[in-house]
């Protein structure tokens, strides 16, 4: 603890490396400037302090027992270094021997949400998005979950407050396709969509079922729904809709 640091970054640094190695984690909990310059930091363990919430329809919970543990980091005027002055090494919780249930350790970097994005950008699943992170950062505490969280966040902000059918649309619209919806009596809810009377005589057509993709799960509307593709003999493919057993024309060709 008597080491001595250049930079404050560097400190916290190998203080959480020295804390992770014995189970629990470090956070900021304050600190004091002077002159615009940050001159003394407070560090303790994430479960210090009291949690506090103004829920009043069920009780919150929360991981935060009052631990005792802190170090104070302090700037050194005549060397402009940092170094551990005053701290309590006590827990009064046990320690963990898995990090990943601290949501403080499974925050990205910028270089991991840089590459988040760009792998989104590639269409990429989020179940791949993480394989791909892990294999950069073997060690990493992120779990699944993390990558599709973040991954909901960003295509969120991508459809700038629009709902996802809304966003739906808008792509349909800027992409030439023709389409049509129908909508619950009373609710709006989407019903059907890609609805074209030339895809239905294209079917008749051609009634050859090449490929089915069944989610084998309900959408937020809870409507169970099976996508299938068609394809006639100049090599054009012909959406349909499979619900409750019945094929519905639905096809989403260019115009």
């Amino acid at each position: 603890m008597l080491q001595v640091f250049n930079f404050l970054d560097e400190l916290k640094k190998r203080i959480q490396e020295i804390a992770n190695a014995d189970g629990f984690v470090i956070i900021t909990r304050r600190s004091k400037k002077s002159g615009g310059r940050t001159e003394r930091v407070w560090l303790e363990c994430d479960r210090g302090g009291e949690h506090q919430t103004t829920a009043t329809l069920r009780k919150a919970g929360s991981k935060k027992t009052g631990c005792p543990f802190y170090l104070l980091a302090v700037r050194n005027h005549p060397y402009e270094t940092w170094e551990i002055k005053d701290g309590k090494i006590k827990h009064n919780h046990e320690l963990c021997e898995d990090l990943s249930a601290h949501a403080f350790v499974r925050r990205f970097t910028p270089s991991e949400m840089k590459l988040i994005e760009q792998l989104i950008a590639q269409n990429m699943e989020p179940q791949k998005i993480f394989q791909t992170i892990r294999k950069h950062d073997p060690d990493m505490f992120h779990v699944q979950k993390d990558v599709q969280n973040v991954v909901a966040k960003i295509r969120a902000e991508q459809r700038h407050e629009l709902t996802p059918m809304q966003s739906l649309e808008n792509m349909l619209i800027n992409n030439d396709f023709i389409y049509e919806t129908r909508v619950e009596p009373g609710t709006e809810i989407v019903t059907e969509i890609f609805l074209h009377r030339y895809s239905r005589d294209m079917w008749r057509a051609f009634p050859h079922v090449m490929l089915i993709d069944a989610t084998y799960k309900t959408n937020l509307y809870n409507m169970r729904f099976i996508q299938t593709v068609g394809m006639t003999p100049t090599n054009k493919s012909l959406p349909l809709l499979v619900k409750n057993g019945v094929i519905t024309l639905c096809g989403c060709l260019r115009g």
